[in-house]
Parts: C-alpha cells; sequence; structure tokens
C-alpha cells in the first residue's frame, strides 16, 4: 500500500478525501460540493492529482463504493494547491496540526513540557477543535481492507482521541 502513495505527504492527502467522501456521502443534493485544497507540496501534486482524479478501486473499501457512480464523488474535480502564505485556511490548517502534533508529542510520546501548563493549554484547545473534527468512524472505519488496515497502522495510537465519535 505505502508504494502505491509513495511519500507519507501523499497517503495523508488521500487519507483525507477518502475521509471527506465518507463523511458527506450520504448527505442529500451534495454531490460534488467539496474542494480539497493543500499546501503547495510540488514534488507530490501531480500524484495526488492522480489518485484523486482517478481512484484507484482499493481505495473503494474506504467508504463503501459499490461500482455505482463517480468515484469520490464528493470531490469537486481534484485536488488544489496553494502557498500557506497566501492561503488563510492553509494557516488555519496548519494551526489545527501544530496543536494536534503537540498534543501527541506531550500525551501519546510522553514528552517534556516546554512550559509549565503547555499540556493543560493544549488540551483546553483539542477541546476547542473537537467539534469541528470529522469523527473517528469515518476517518479510521471499522471495516478491514488493505487501504482501511494501512491508515489505521500508520496512525499513532492516540490520534483517535482528537477526533472520536
Amino acid at each position: 500500500m505505502a508504494t502505491l502513495f509513495q511519500a507519507p505527504y501523499v497517503a495523508g492527502a488521500i487519507h483525507m478525501a477518502l475521509s471527506v467522501q465518507k463523511r458527506h456521502q450520504a448527505q442529500k443534493k451534495n454531490k460534488g460540493k467539496t474542494v480539497l485544497i493543500f499546501d503547495e507540496q510540488q514534488a507530490f501534486e501531480s500524484r495526488v492529482e492522480d489518485l484523486i482524479g482517478e481512484p484507484p478501486e482499493v481505495t473503494d473499501a474506504f467508504y463503501g463504493y459499490e461500482g455505482e457512480g463517480q468515484r469520490l464523488s464528493q470531490i469537486l474535480d481534484t485536488a488544489f494547491f496553494a502557498k500557506s502564505h497566501f492561503a488563510s485556511l492553509i494557516q488555519v490548517a496548519d494551526t489545527v496540526a501544530f496543536v494536534a502534533g503537540a498534543y501527541l508529542r506531550l500525551v501519546q510520546y510522553g514528552g517534556e513540557q516546554a512550559y509549565v501548563g503547555e499540556l493543560q493549554r493544549i488540551i483546553e484547545w483539542i477541546n476547542v477543535l473537537r467539534q469541528h473534527l470529522v469523527p473517528a468512524s469515518q476517518v479510521y472505519p471499522q471495516r478491514h481492507s488493505a487501504v482501511t488496515d494501512f491508515f489505521r497502522n500508520v496512525a499513532p495510537d492516540d490520534l483517535h482521541l482528537l477526533n472520536p465519535d
């Protein structure tokens, strides 16, 4: 599976696309209303675009695609890329990633607090963010397949704590 994605950046981008598809596919009249915008990564952009534009069959099990209609039907066109200093939404995503990374560093990996009260502050921020995150069941589906098991196995153990159902 890792060879399909070729790099962690690509695997993460495709995981996001699959999670968004799973999250929104049951909504009526929502087809093709999701735009994916990623931080510019020139080395990986064409691979991400290709995998979203023509998703391989192995990804079908992630969101239960059964051969009817378009794969990744919730995604408008393909992924788009922008420089983070020109795109405020990417800066927001960078901030969320920083908070999630700090949480994992302190909770899962037992890292030292950079200052007294850092863990408490990070937990408070996580609690604010939680209500806006995609539920864990849509990021890590319970069904077993090559793709769902791959994403579950490469994720940090406590990542699911960030977005419980």
